[in-house]
């Protein structure tokens, strides 16, 4: 499920953007075009590519 608060709007496959559709099925190597509020990007991140790692305190 893509957070309320962002868009999916194209997907660039080798090397060409095409307009996301309900039937899309996005392929290892995609890029993704998105728009969204700022706390949108790390959800989004999360539901594509997974959970990224937090810099641990120094």
């Amino acid at each position: 499920m893509i957070p309320e608060a962002c868009s999916l709007f194209a997907v660039v496959h080798n090397g060409i953007a095409t307009a996301l559709r309900s039937d899309t099925v996005l392929q290892e190597g995609d890029k993704v075009i998105a728009i969204g509020r700022a706390d949108c990007e790390r959800m989004l991140h999360e539901q594509l590519i997974g959970a990224t790692a937090e810099a641990e305190p120094a």
